[in-house]
């Protein structure tokens, strides 16, 4: 421990006994075992197991996949299946040096997405939904962009997961849902935003030797970056204790910095993509001429991916969609689009939707349930 940080690699963490309707498995990968968290509908839920698309939940930065045990029991009690997976030296899942985790890079933390997507795949065999958290949801547009849940089994790097009877791991996602999540575009503009949060940021991780806890050694640094200003301090010190691991890859952030995935592809990408739709149907009202596909979420009090940045994300989504016409004209495609400041609702299959009073952590915050209420309803259309 070095001024508040640590260097040590982590001991395996002990956690509480999860909820009764949670279960804990885990994913062999050729480099250790993934903790994955399930919570599947009960009998008695109004849908039955197999009526709806399973989910997979992403974690972000200093994350776990108990994060997202309020929205596990949420969601199965609606009837969808659940999950929420530990990337590498977070939660349960294996271990990873100090060293080497600081240079795990976005496509070996991919990786393990894929690994958790195959896994949800063949329990339910059917198309799934993806919702990531921050730069976890940053990671779920790379992995869609590569087309990377597309991997076979020929690929030996994932093979060793699979079981014989496996069928081929080719996983088709349907919906994606970013929550308060990493901007395609680049993660420049988030780090802006921290530093202004915090002045003494880079003065600090200098301090600790660059370790990527530093800016958030303290309950207040975690607080401030994480939580709605009513959020009590003693439930922030109790999940720093909970889910956040002592250290986290930096390799994976600072290569994100400018844009790392392309939102055209990423719709192209999931397995609902709508023919590219005419300019006759592009205005403001098509609602109806688009599935749904992605859902944006932002919570009102997030200091670090910031409104603006949350609406020019849906933004940017939205031009995707009518730039697939490709005989639509630069006026016609302009003219289809709000202006980006006032992007909130539905427009050409992207969902936009601000969680009033809440900060980043939106899945933990006071308003976890009207975060959650807004991903039930772009969900059931």
């Amino acid at each position: 421990m070095v001024y508040g940080v640590s260097f040590r690699t982590r001991s395996p963490l002990v956690y509480e006994p999860l909820p009764a309707n949670i279960t804990r498995d885990y994913i062999p990968t050729p480099s250790g075992n993934l903790e994955i968290l399930a919570a599947l509908p009960s009998p008695s839920s109004s849908s039955s197991p197999t009526d709806k698309r399973p989910l997979l939940f992403i974690h972000g930065g200093f994350g776990a996949a108990t994060v997202y045990l309020e929205f596990l029991e949420y969601f199965s009690q609606l009837g969808y299946p659940c999950y929420a997976l530990s990337l590498r030296n977070h939660g349960a899942s294996y271990s990873v040096s100090f060293l080497r985790m600081f240079f795990t890079s976005k496509y070996q933390l991919s990786l393990d997405i894929v690994a958790g997507l195959q896994y949800v795949s063949r329990a339910h065999s059917r198309d799934v939904v993806l919702i990531g958290h921050s730069n976890g949801g940053a990671l779920c547009q790379y992995v869609i962009s590569n087309n990377m849940h597309h991997l076979n089994n020929s690929n030996k790097t994932l093979s060793s997961s699979s079981s014989p009877s496996s069928p081929p791991s080719v996983v088709n996602i349907s919906k994606l849902v970013l929550l308060c999540a990493g901007p395609c575009y680049g993660l420049l503009g988030v780090y802006i935003n921290w530093a202004k949060l915090d002045p003494c940021f880079f003065f600090r991780v200098m301090w600790h030797l660059g370790n990527p806890r530093s800016p958030l050694s303290s309950t207040r640094l975690v607080h401030n970056a994480f939580y709605c200003p009513e959020f009590p301090d003693e439930r922030v010190k109790d999940l720093e204790e909970r889910h956040m691991p002592l250290y986290e890859s930096m390799r994976w952030p600072s290569t994100m910095m400018l844009r790392f995935a392309d939102p055209a592809r990423i719709l192209n990408n999931l397995s609902s993509s709508s023919p590219s739709p005419s300019p006759s149907s592009l205005s403001t009202n098509d609602q109806q001429q688009h599935p749904r596909q992605v859902l944006v979420v932002a919570g009102s009090h997030d200091k670090l991916m910031s409104l603006s940045l949350m609406s020019k994300l849906a933004y940017v989504f939205r031009r995707a969609v009518t730039q697939r016409s490709s005989s639509c004209t630069h006026q016609q495609q302009q003219a289809s689009l709000e202006d980006p400041s006032a992007a909130e609702g539905v427009q050409h299959g992207v969902e936009y939707h601000v969680v009033q009073g809440s900060g980043h952590h939106i899945m933990g915050d006071l308003q976890w349930r009207d975060a959650a209420a807004k991903i039930a309803s772009f969900l059931d259309n």
